[in-house]
């Protein structure tokens, strides 16, 4: 199920503060430092979302900004706490179609870094929704073991979707 993250974020901060030294996530931080920002009060800048089991715990977070003049949504941000869970993984697509069809969006960009495990999964993403791999920044992203990692940007429009769904 999902909700609002501003509803949950005193459980959230907790979760995301645990990832913070954590191997595993060191795809999702994309950076050599983490801090944690306060979520907004309101939807003008971001959709902050969590996902949630049947008894109201956190299985994941889902962010993303908005841009009200190009009515974007960009920098979706996925971050799952539980692994092997289908909820989680509806709930994200429920949150993708909601960016085209309940808040009526034209586009989705978002980026990933490459060598992360979920990188497979964007790339099925996108050519199921008929959006494209826009490009990759070389040696872009230093990550807190110190390496460089280039960044895969993807993008996914409203009339890309609708022309897969006619297709099928």
């Amino acid at each position: 199920m999902i909700a609002p993250a501003q509803k949950y974020q005193d459980k959230l901060k907790e979760k995301l503060i645990d990832t913070w030294y954590d191997e595993k996530y060191k795809y999702y931080r994309g950076d050599v430092y983490t801090t944690y920002k306060e979520l907004p009060l309101g939807t003008w800048e971001s959709h902050d979302f969590v996902s949630l089991d049947k008894n109201n715990n956190i299985l994941g977070y889902i962010r993303y900004g908005i841009d009200r003049t190009a009515l974007a949504a960009y920098n979706i941000s996925i971050l799952s706490f539980v692994e092997g869970t289908a909820t989680f993984g509806k709930d994200l697509l429920k949150v993708i179609d909601d960016i085209f069809y309940k808040y009526n969006f034209n586009y989705l960009t978002f980026s990933v870094v490459v060598g992360n495990p979920i990188e497979k999964t964007y790339d099925g993403l996108v050519a199921k929704y008929g959006g494209n791999i826009v490009g990759t920044y070389k040696n872009y992203v230093k990550l807190d073991d110190g390496l460089f990692y280039n960044l895969k940007l993807y993008q996914i429009s409203k009339t890309d979707i609708n022309r897969m769904k006619i297709k099928s």
